[in-house]
C-alpha cells in the first residue's frame, strides 16, 4: 500500500504542476507583433525571451520582434540592433508541427532558405 500512495502522490503533484504551467502559458494573437529583449537557443526556431511592451522596444537594444501562428509557434523572428534590422527569420511548419523551413534575411539583404 505504501508504494501505491507514493505513486498517487507523485501523480497528483505532476498533474497539478502541468495544470499550473498550462494556465501561465500566454496565448498570442496571430495578427499582432510581440516584443522581447532577447532569445534563447542556437537552433531554429529561435525562442524569444524577456517580453516587453512595444513602447519599451523603442529603447531596448537589442530588440526582438515576433509573430506567432494559431498554435503559438514563432513564424516571424526579427532582431534589431540600434533600431536597424540585424536579421529576420520566417518559419514554416509541417502538418506534424515540426519545423519545415526557414527563410533567412541578413543585414546586408542576403536571403537564404533552409529546409528541415
Amino acid at each position: 500500500m505504501g508504494k501505491e500512495k507514493m505513486f498517487l502522490k507523485s501523480l497528483t503533484v505532476l498533474c497539478f504542476s502541468l495544470f499550473v504551467m498550462s494556465c501561465s502559458m500566454e496565448i498570442y494573437d496571430v495578427d499582432e507583433h510581440y516584443y522581447f529583449t532577447g532569445f534563447a537557443g542556437k537552433v531554429m526556431p529561435l525562442r524569444p525571451t524577456g517580453r516587453i511592451s512595444e513602447d519599451q522596444s523603442k529603447v531596448a537594444n537589442p530588440c526582438v520582434r515576433t509573430k506567432f501562428d494559431d498554435q503559438n509557434r514563432v513564424v516571424l523572428f526579427e532582431k534589431y540592433l540600434d533600431g536597424i534590422l540585424f536579421f529576420r527569420h520566417e518559419y514554416s511548419y509541417a502538418k506534424n508541427g515540426k519545423l519545415a523551413g526557414a527563410k533567412i534575411l541578413d543585414m546586408k539583404g542576403n536571403v537564404r532558405e533552409e529546409s528541415f
